[in-house]
């Protein structure tokens, strides 16, 4: 049903590890049709600390997205932070709303 709605190209980039540091290590890119949207609002992590999104992204129900992926959509790198299930009328998974914070390799 969201098909349609998915008219945009990101590049997802996986996250593979962490090294000894604690700094992420990243995969190779993929493309990913999906519908971003930048859009700030107010989420809460599974701690109870409040922070701030800058965007949102939907994508279909069967595609792979992990917390702490990197996104790159128009030059800027977001971070993923939340991957939402969302369910249609009919019960089934419909897509996925996962959303983003821009990341402080963007300047």
């Amino acid at each position: 049903m969201i098909a349609s709605y998915l008219n945009q190209l990101v590049t997802r980039n996986p996250l593979k590890s962490y090294d000894t540091y604690g700094k992420p290590t990243i995969g190779n890119g993929q493309s990913v049709k999906a519908r971003f949207q930048g859009k700030q609002r107010r989420a809460m992590d599974n701690k109870g600390f409040e922070f701030v999104t800058d965007a949102e992204l939907w994508i279909a129900p069967d595609q792979e997205m992990a917390l702490d992926d990197v996104i790159l959509f128009e030059d800027i790198q977001y971070k993923v932070v939340r991957v939402d299930v969302k369910k249609g009328l009919s019960g089934q998974t419909d897509h996925k709303k996962v959303l983003l914070v821009r990341t402080k390799e963007n300047g």
